[in-house]
């Protein structure tokens, strides 16, 4: 399709092995190295400069964990952590954030604050 293809190995239910042979166009490692830096998952999205303040207990495990190859992690004595990265937007990125909940402060980007904001509205609505 003259385009680049992920999928999840899980979610294969069947392959055929054939004889055709395809000629690679593309520097693969290229694209590897950027989907480990920038993506949280398999969706690409626009690039946004993430920072997040995460409170314990949610920061331990946080900070044990490579999430994304750009990632800056500080810690406070408190136990918190300031995380900082660059990375796409993406639903894996909201939902890992979401799956804070109240352990999480989104301090930039703000498109990713009004993203998190909406999701959260909606969640409320839900529920009324």
């Amino acid at each position: 399709r003259n385009d680049i293809r992920y999928f999840k190995v899980k979610r294969i239910k069947r392959y055929e092995v054939t004889s055709n042979r395809f000629k690679r166009s593309i520097d693969i490692n290229k694209i590897l190295e950027k989907h480990k830096s920038e993506r949280f998952g398999i969706y690409e999205g626009r690039t946004f400069n993430i920072e997040l303040h995460i409170y314990p207990p949610m920061a331990m495990s946080i900070k044990e964990k490579i999430w994304i190859e750009n990632q800056e992690i500080k810690e406070y004595k408190d136990g918190s952590i300031n995380f900082k990265a660059e990375a796409q937007e993406s639903p894996e990125l909201i939902t890992w954030i979401l799956g804070m909940g109240d352990n999480v402060k989104v301090i930039g980007s703000e498109e990713i604050k009004l993203i998190i904001k909406n999701k959260l509205e909606k969640m409320i609505n839900n529920f009324n």
